[in-house]
């Protein structure tokens, strides 16, 4: 299954550029799960194994496809462009919703000259967080008016609180996991914004994360809503379609 449109670190690899005209003929790696990691210790004297904590691996694409370039030397400028990143957003659109994910090369790029004007190549991509991510969601809260955040992804996603002043006396926020609360008072204009994959609070841009006197975590699950809400303040609960 290829996609509509495939782009990576600025570059076309599936669609029409001023090069000319780039058709993906596969993206191995990218609609499949990643790899497992993990230990494994067999049971003594017994079947089977401990079964022991495991996780996903990091994702591995490899993408193919060739070229039709307008001319002989727009298939030279498309060489050099294309082998020239190191890292860069993998964004595949097409066939579903469209999904993201911050991809490094994982080896050399190649493109082979077939004719004057045609070429294949072949990018592998290395992607050290396996999640793919889509669109971005934004439920508004209000002083203790639970909303119900929710994402249409297949994995666990790391919300992000964000809190807006004028605020006196710090804050909490009361979520599935139990309770964030954080010390402090917000001036007309002053926000704070609490990333639930981590619990670092930044105030106006600053990691201010000493204010933190509480920070349990949470996730949203896939096809599950959560229930959150401040104590003080407004704001916004923001989730992204979380895939794996």
């Amino acid at each position: 299954m290829v996609a509509d449109r495939i782009e990576w670190a600025g570059r076309l690899l599936s669609g029409t550029d001023r090069f000319g005209t780039w058709t993906t003929n596969s993206i191995d790696g990218w609609w499949d799960s990643p790899d497992v990691k993990g230990e494994t210790v067999d049971r003594e004297n017994s079947d089977g194994e401990y079964d022991l904590p495991t996780y996903n691996a990091a994702r591995v694409v490899t993408v193919t496809g060739n070229l039709q370039a307008r001319s002989h030397m727009d298939m030279h400028e498309a060489m050099n462009f294309l082998t020239g990143p190191m890292r860069g957003r993998l964004q595949v659109s097409g066939h579903s919703s469209t999904q993201w994910a911050d991809a490094k090369r994982n080896a050399g790029v190649k493109f082979t000259p077939i004719t004057d004007t045609l070429a294949t190549w072949q990018v592998p991509l290395r992607c050290p967080d396996p999640a793919k991510y889509g669109d971005r969601h934004t439920y508004d809260l209000a002083p203790n008016v639970a909303v119900s955040a929710f994402h249409r992804g297949n994995y666990a996603a790391s919300p992000v609180v964000q809190v807006n002043g004028p605020l006196v006396g710090g804050f909490t926020i009361t979520h599935p996991g139990g309770l964030y609360t954080a010390l402090g008072d917000l001036g007309a204009g002053g926000w704070v914004r609490v990333d639930f994959a981590t619990g670092r609070l930044r105030l106006n841009g600053n990691d201010r994360s000493d204010l933190v006197t509480r920070a349990d975590l949470f996730k949203v699950l896939p096809g599950n809503n959560a229930s959150v809400k401040i104590s003080k303040g407004t704001g916004y609960v923001e989730v992204i379609d979380t895939y794996m």
